[in-house]
């Protein structure tokens, strides 16, 4: 008998924040990268609004391992023709923005065989690495369900702790301490699998009140640690130090589980009806996340560059000005745009 997931309001809300997450990540980060170039206070203050937007992404992953890993019988075509359908028109509908971006304002020309090689190799505009490793993740689907489904509780956790290691410890030992551990000779569970992975392993915890203290805590002292060993290891090299920046490294590893169980355990019967508004707006903008996550980074490149009447960038914009402003345009802008697109006959599909 096959195993329904239920219904969680969980998923919606996560992904909510996750979406915000991104775009705040995308116009907020620009200010720790210039660290040398522009005012200190500017740098210092971007760096503790950009740390946890690093969760951002993996929520994103670990919300797909949550709701995917749980059904457990589906045949290989049902599966792919659901998820491929889903990811790729809107993908390549997108993409199509950001290629009429190029030749009309920066004059380039393209030819179909250009065009496909750039996208058959991944040599796009740089957020669109996000699609191809869903799509990797998703290829592993039925592996992974079998895995869950039919391997001990053991197993997962010792092939998630063998991805902490591989991806996260080594790397910390090398990028930080300068041990030279080069993880490929020593093994290499690779990628974003543990995220997946994690998403499952974790579907069923929910946090009380005194867990969620602690939890908070643990979140609060792991971007504490990455903002300042980040200040910190800048200001000894004298140029950004970007490794815990990384998706992958262990303390936002840590921070995107207690992210994940924190808004996971929110008492959403309680929240709704007291906010009964809020559930509707909250699906909304959760349907809209993907095209938001792939149409956001040309409004912020189109306020960059001064096309919508005024211009805002790191180097002459503070950031108590400057993030917002950005944030609040490029979000806004991309909601309507997706919103509008959604309505028009025969789009809604692309448009997701």
């Amino acid at each position: 008998m096959e195993n329904k997931p239920q219904f969680h309001p969980a998923p919606d809300f996560i992904r909510t924040v996750a979406i915000l997450l991104v775009v705040l990540l995308h116009t907020s980060t620009n200010y720790p990268m210039l660290y040398g170039e522009i005012d200190s206070i500017w740098v210092q203050i971007g760096n503790i609004i950009s740390v946890p937007t690093r969760t951002a992404v993996p929520l994103f992953f670990i919300i797909s391992g949550w709701l995917l890993l749980q059904k457990e019988r589906e045949s290989y075509g049902v599966f792919f023709k659901k998820r491929f359908l889903r990811l790729i028109p809107p993908f390549l509908f997108y993409l199509s923005f950001y290629y009429l971006w190029q030749i009309m304002y920066q004059g380039k020309q393209f030819t179909i065989r250009v065009i496909l090689s750039e996208i058959l190799n991944g040599r796009l505009y740089v957020h669109f690495w996000f699609v191809y490793a869903i799509i990797g993740l998703y290829l592993l689907v039925p592996v992974l369900r079998d895995l869950v489904h039919h391997g001990k509780r053991e197993t997962q956790l010792y092939i998630l702790a063998l991805w902490v290691l591989s991806v996260s410890i080594l790397p910390l030992l090398d990028n930080v301490f300068g041990l030279e551990i080069n993880p490929p000779n020593v093994f290499y569970l690779t990628g974003y699998i543990g995220f997946f992975l994690m998403g499952y392993v974790l579907r069923d915890v929910t946090l009380n009140k005194k867990q969620i203290t602690w939890v908070l805590g643990i979140l609060v002292l792991c971007f504490a640690l990455m903002a300042g060993l980040t200040a910190w290891l800048s200001a000894y090299h004298g140029t950004f130090f970007n490794y815990f920046y990384g998706y992958l490294n262990p303390l936002n590893v840590a921070a995107s589980a207690a992210m994940f169980l924190l808004l996971k355990s929110i008492p959403f019967v309680s929240l709704y009806a007291r906010f009964p508004r809020l559930q509707n707006r909250i699906k909304f903008l959760s349907a809209i996340s993907y095209g938001v996550y792939l149409i956001h980074p040309l409004f912020i490149l189109m306020v960059e560059r001064g096309l919508l009447g005024f211009k805002v960038t790191a180097q002459r914009t503070a950031p108590w000005v400057g993030i917002p402003l950005l944030f609040g345009v490029s979000l806004a802008l991309s909601v309507v745009l997706v919103a509008i697109l959604r309505k028009i006959p025969g789009l809604k599909y692309f448009a997701t």
